[in-house]
């Protein structure tokens, strides 16, 4: 039993918030010059590849102003990215994946409309699986998840064997609260790339929205035995453990995700809730 009011305020309104990995959700090509080496994943070599393809009547200059705005985009520098394809597409107004790369840069930003505007020109362009998941990333920020699905079965009709398709429209499976659905999806990337820490992580959540907490702590485990330093595994396991009552290893586990960002708010509110329920108060009050 709870003993003091703060804990049961706690629990009311910060309790268990799980994290869903979409980091990848939004796709964008990357520099035109590297060469992928052949351990990389299937769906960097597709974008390499369309990147190359694209520039490939493209002057030096035109492939050198690419590669540096990619480079921005790439180290988060997005605002001075979007000036520079902005630049590149006034004298390259057919060049489909600089108006890709602009929209990312613009979803980055939160500017979902005009990243739509670009990637319905990319489309009108050329129709490829990378801009079409883009623009789903995109609706679905938008709240627009009818066309953010419309948009993501597109993409896997052009790339059935990209796993990061199925990952991303399970993804937004989840976002709806189609947690079955997103579990078959989950399955699907699983199957095609049985490696992908965060597959497991995102399947795990699906689990746990079920209340398969054995299930969903599995994945979680296997998350962290294919990438230890994935905070949003640790935290996720642990609020499947708080579930389960096992309060003293879910506050081990929101330990390491915090270890592994001290930025992590919602690990902190989690362990909290933890702390409460073991009555440790004054360390709940602390985080």
């Amino acid at each position: 039993m709870l003993k003091s009011k703060f804990p049961l305020f706690l629990l009311l309104f910060c309790s268990l918030i799980v994290f869903l990995n979409a980091l990848t959700f939004g796709q964008t090509s990357t520099e035109v010059k590297t060469a992928p080496p052949a351990a990389q994943d299937n769906d960097i070599r597709e974008i390499l590849l369309q990147t190359r393809n694209t520039l490939t009547k493209a002057s030096p200059q035109t492939v050198a102003a690419m590669n540096n705005a990619t480079q921005l985009m790439n180290q988060g520098k997005c605002s001075e990215a979007i000036a520079s394809f902005t630049k590149i597409i006034k004298s390259n107004p057919g060049l489909e994946t600089a108006y890709n790369n602009r929209g990312h840069c613009y979803n980055q930003l939160g500017r979902t409309d005009l990243a739509i505007q670009d990637f319905n020109i990319s489309l009108k362009i050329s129709k490829t699986a990378i801009t079409y998941s883009n623009r789903a990333l995109a609706y679905a920020q938008n709240g627009n998840f009818d066309a953010a699905l419309a948009d993501l079965n597109k993409a896997i009709q052009l790339s059935p064997k990209d796993s990061l398709l199925y990952n991303n429209r399970g993804d937004l499976f989840s976002r709806m609260g189609r947690f079955d659905d997103a579990l078959a999806e989950f399955n699907k990337a699983i199957a095609l790339h049985p490696t992908k820490a965060f597959y497991f992580s995102n399947r795990g959540f699906a689990y746990f929205k079920k209340g398969l907490m054995d299930r969903a702590i599995e994945d979680y485990d296997e998350a962290i035995r294919l990438d230890s330093n994935l905070s949003m595994a640790y935290h996720n396991r642990g609020t499947a453990r708080v579930m389960q009552q096992d309060f003293e290893r879910a506050i081990k586990d929101f330990d390491k995700a915090i270890q592994l960002n001290d930025r992590f708010s919602m690990a902190y509110t989690n362990r909290a809730v933890a702390f409460s329920h073991l009555t440790l108060f004054d360390k709940a009050l602390d985080d």
